[in-house]
C-alpha cells in the first residue's frame, strides 16, 4: 500500500513546482506514437500532468489517466477537459481486464502492477512503458533515485517476454535535475491469443 507520506510528496512536489508552461510529452512516446491504435480506450497510468495522455487523445483515443495527486489531475483536466483523471493509490486500485486498447506507464516504477497493466490490455492492444534504469558501469549517469526504483538493463524486454516487443531502447535523458540517466523504453503488444 502507498503510504500516506507518498501521497503528500507528490502533492508537495506538484504544488511547489511553476507549471507555467505545458509540459512535454515523452520523446520515446511521440517518435513511436504511430504503432499506437487510433481510436479505443486507453489507460496513462501514474499520468502526472497528463502530456502523455494528450498525445493519445490528440489521436483520437479515449483516456482514463490515473495517478495519486490530487493537484497533478486537478493540473491535467485544466489543460485536457476531455481527459477521464481518477485519484488514486496505483498500489491499491484493480484495473478491469481486457478494457484497453492502450496502456501507458511513464516514469513509475511498481513492478507489481506489470501483471495487472497486461491483463488490462485488450487482445492485440498497446503496452508503452519507460523508465529509470541502473546503469552505474556509464560515468556520470548516477540518477539520484534509490535502486529499488530503477530497472535492470534489459528487464523491461525480459518481463514483457510474453508480449511481442516492437520496440526496445535504452537511452540517455536529461533527469530534470541536470543529471542525465539512463532510460528503458518498450512498445509491446499483446498477442491475439493471450
Amino acid at each position: 500500500m502507498m503510504a500516506k507520506s507518498d501521497q503528500e510528496r507528490w502533492e508537495k512536489r506538484y504544488r511547489e513546482r511553476n507549471f507555467g508552461t505545458s509540459p512535454q510529452p515523452s520523446r520515446f512516446l511521440l517518435d513511436h506514437q504511430d504503432l499506437l491504435p487510433a481510436r479505443g480506450l486507453a489507460l496513462d497510468f501514474a499520468m502526472g500532468l497528463g502530456a502523455n495522455s494528450a498525445v493519445l487523445l490528440a489521436r483520437g483515443m479515449q483516456v482514463i489517466g490515473m495517478d495519486i495527486s490530487f493537484t497533478a489531475v486537478k493540473l491535467a483536466l485544466a489543460r485536457y477537459p476531455q481527459l477521464m483523471g481518477v485519484v488514486c493509490d496505483l498500489e491499491q486500485y484493480p484495473l478491469p481486464k481486457r478494457r484497453f486498447a492502450a496502456v501507458l506507464n511513464f516514469f513509475y516504477l511498481d513492478r507489481n502492477s506489470w501483471p495487472m497493466l497486461v491483463e488490462s490490455l485488450k487482445p492485440g492492444g498497446i503496452l508503452v512503458i519507460e523508465t529509470f534504469q541502473a546503469a552505474w558501469d556509464k560515468p556520470g549517469t548516477d540518477p539520484g533515485i534509490n535502486p529499488e526504483y530503477l530497472l535492470s538493463p534489459g528487464e523491461l524486454k525480459y518481463e514483457f517476454s510474453r508480449l511481442e516487443t516492437l520496440v526496445y531502447e535504452e537511452r540517455t535523458v536529461e533527469m530534470g535535475n541536470g543529471k542525465p540517466g539512463i532510460a528503458a523504453g518498450l512498445v509491446a503488444q499483446k498477442p491475439e491469443r493471450f
